[in-house]
């Protein structure tokens, strides 16, 4: 587990501005997470939502890579900057927000060299508040073939629509596939972000019009199964132990994630993150 590197504050007990200094990381937290609670309200009965009156008004916008904006990840902002060439310091602050955020559209793509995941690509919305959830579409292993499938997640249970307009149960969702666990704060990204060893900022990157600081290093596979699972009989070599991570912070505040890429043996699985806390209604299907 990567340890960030925190400033050592000497005792300027008589200073009381160089006091308030020390203080502002502290500040920069509880601002964030009350902006953010503030902001969240509960979702009617018929499904699972979230609001979030935070949420930035600039437009989400995609490129022509079809990489969605990161615009729009929430105004909630911290108190004091965080400086891009520190790494460390970056990643804390990414983790410590992903964590408080309440919803999130994701799109994955896990390269064709890459084996033993249960997925090929996914594209879909993930929100916790008022109850865990997720929707969307992707390419799914299920049995011994991947199937294109929309899908609902809805109290840790998997609905897939593979024939008309009939979504079937497949039972728990983490037996195939939960995209619900990328909010996990114990589990999912915000997770990943603080498991990260030796990160180096490795330069600067506009993704989607988004000024990016991209950031290298290593994390273990045992972080990266809880959100990409990739044990299996037909797992391939490179798919366990220390693997090559790679992640693109916003280089202004809040320092949200915007795009997240791990080397598993020959290939990437590659996660984009986006529309942070815009608000997402989730309605179990009808059997």
């Amino acid at each position: 587990m990567n340890q960030s590197t925190r400033p050592t504050v000497n005792d300027h007990s008589a200073d009381p501005r160089r006091l308030r200094r020390a203080a502002l990381p502290a500040i920069a937290v509880v601002t964030v997470s009350a902006a953010l609670l503030a902001g969240c309200t509960k979702g009617s009965s018929e499904g699972v939502s979230t609001s979030a009156a935070a949420t930035s008004s600039s437009a989400v916008a995609e490129s022509d890579t079809g990489i969605p904006s990161a615009q729009g990840a929430g105004s909630a902002t911290p108190a004091a900057p965080v400086d891009l060439k520190n790494a460390p310091a970056l990643l804390e602050q990414a983790s410590q927000v992903t964590k408080m955020m309440h919803s999130v559209h994701i799109v994955m793509d896990v390269s064709k060299d890459v084996q033993g995941v249960p997925l090929q690509n996914l594209t879909g919305d993930v929100t916790n508040q008022p109850a865990v959830a997720a929707q969307g579409n992707g390419v799914f292993r299920i049995g011994d073939q991947y199937v294109q499938t929309k899908f609902v997640v809805v109290d840790g249970t998997l609905y897939a629509e593979l024939t008309g307009n009939t979504y079937k149960n497949f039972g728990q969702a983490q037996k195939i596939y939960d995209p619900a666990v990328i909010l996990n704060k114990d589990l999912g990204l915000g997770h990943l972000l603080e498991s990260v060893t030796a990160p180096t900022v490795s330069g600067e990157e506009t993704l989607a019009g988004t000024p990016t600081v991209r950031i290298t290093g290593t994390v273990d596979s045992s972080v990266v199964d809880k959100i990409i699972p990739s044990k299996s009989q037909t797992g391939g070599p490179g798919t366990s132990g220390s693997l090559p991570i790679t992640l693109w912070i916003t280089q202004k505040a809040p320092y949200s994630l915007v795009q997240t890429k791990i080397t598993m043996g020959k290939g990437d699985v590659t996660l984009q993150t986006s529309n942070w806390e815009k608000p997402v209604t989730i309605v179990k299907p009808t059997s």
